[in-house]
Order: C-alpha cells, then structure tokens, then sequence
C-alpha cells in the first residue's frame, strides 16, 4: 500500500543501534512531549500532547508528506516544510508503535507510523522508516529524541 509510511521516530538520523529495543509496553504519558530529528533545524519540532493531539513545525513534505517520498535520511529536505496539526495514537503489541494523522487536506491522507525502542542508556525514541526495507539502518531511518531543552 502507498500510503502506508513506516518511519522510526527516535533522537537523530540513526540505525537500529545493537543497544536499542523495540518497546512492548507504552503509556501515553511516555510519548508525551517535544520531539526533535537529529539533523534537523533548531526550528523543527514534533509536540505530542495529552489530550491526543500533535502539532509539528517545519516538517518537511517529503517525509511522509509530500510527493515524491525521500527514499532516503539524506533525501529529507528540510528547507520545503510546512506546520502540521492532528491527532495521534499509540499501538502496544510486539514492538510498540504510534500513528500520527496528517491532516488529508496538506499530506494528501498519509498517515505515518513510528516505531517505538528504547536505547541503552534509557531513551525512548521514535523511529520513521522511510521506506519497507529490507534492512533497516541509518540510511532509511529518521530517528526522533526527546527533546530534552
């Protein structure tokens, strides 16, 4: 399916690190907060709200957004942005996951998932998948960390 984007969402542009682990249990309050990509602009920020509801700015277009898709972390353009507003939700199971609604009208009804880990040191990332590898690495993962600002 086209529209089904997988992204990791941890702290960075990283791979799956041999420290990191898929969640299995998360709570809303875990994921609650203000999230930032490591090669990401000081202006760039995912904010995940309480009460089920998100707003991003300066998100690029062609993560998960746009057409055409970045195919890779380096593809992601984050000088063609644009601010997002929306509901998310998490999903626990095997390895946890949280789905973020963009809005139909902006991201042509795309709506990503980012897999959930925890790193060595204790960090929850979220982690957006560019495309369905068949490897994952640091090449088609953009990772998002707490920020911790």
């Amino acid at each position: 399916m086209p529209w089904a984007l997988s992204i990791l969402l941890t702290v960075g542009l990283t791979g799956c690190a041999s420290e990191a682990n898929p969640v299995t249990e998360v709570t809303d309050a875990d994921v609650v907060g203000s999230w930032r990509a490591g090669d990401a602009p000081a202006d760039f920020e995912l904010v995940v709200l309480a009460d089920g509801t998100y707003h991003a700015e300066q998100w690029p277009l062609n993560l998960a957004c746009g057409v055409p898709q970045a195919k890779s972390a380096a593809d992601v353009s984050w000088d063609d942005t644009v601010s997002l507003e929306g509901r998310w939700v998490l999903h626990e199971g095997s390895g946890a996951s949280m789905t973020i609604f963009f809005p139909s009208e902006v991201c042509s009804g795309y709506s990503p998932s980012a897999s959930l880990f925890i790193e060595g040191d204790g960090r929850l990332t979220l982690n957006f998948y560019l495309e369905v590898p068949d490897f994952v690495d640091s090449t088609t993962t953009v990772v998002f960390y707490r920020d911790s600002r």
